[in-house]
């Protein structure tokens, strides 16, 4: 219809939006005072709840099947660097951790259409900035999708999960 809604109304950084599979929640990173937890707004009841707590979730992305919230944690027990973390969406279960490497932090995974691939970003002083993947079940050992001196970023699958696309400064400019 062309009309601009608001969704909420509090003075709050809120960041990296995302429809849930079926479109009818929206997953959305909120930072206050210096810490940033995933929150779940229902488009219909036009409530939130907060899904992730004692520590940091920034980044959320939905399973294919809606399921599970995929984020970027920092500050769950014993963590120094920033890793992968999904749990239930509708806050069943608790964080569990996904996808961590050593000396490196890892942010902006995505899953696969078909739900067997994760792909995500590694950063650290060695490797600024690549790209990895791997599966979620059966051989699990990360394999490169762009590891360049370049900065890659924010991959996303193609619909049918064949092919990734994601963002580079390799020319120069991203």
């Amino acid at each position: 219809q062309g009309r601009a809604t608001v969704l909420a109304r509090e003075a709050k950084s809120y960041s990296f939006p995302r429809f849930s599979p079926d479109g009818k929640q929206i997953a959305v990173a909120v930072t206050t005072s210096g810490s940033s937890e995933v929150w779940i707004y229902d488009i219909a009841s036009g409530t939130s709840r907060r899904l992730t707590s004692g520590g940091s979730g920034d980044r959320p992305e939905w399973t294919p099947d809606g399921k599970r919230l995929l984020y970027t944690g920092i500050g769950h027990p014993g963590q120094k660097l920033a890793e992968l973390w999904w749990q239930p969406s509708d806050g069943s279960g608790t964080a569990e951790r996904l996808q961590g490497a050593a000396g490196a932090g890892v942010f902006e995974g995505v899953i696969s259409p078909d739900g067997h691939v994760l792909a995500y970003r590694i950063n650290s002083a060695s490797a600024p900035n690549d790209l990895w993947y791997r599966r979620l079940d059966g051989d699990t050992t990360p394999k490169p999708i762009a590891v360049t001196p370049s900065a890659e970023y924010a991959p996303r699958f193609s619909p049918d999960g064949r092919w990734v696309a994601y963002a580079s400064n390799q020319s120069g400019t991203s």
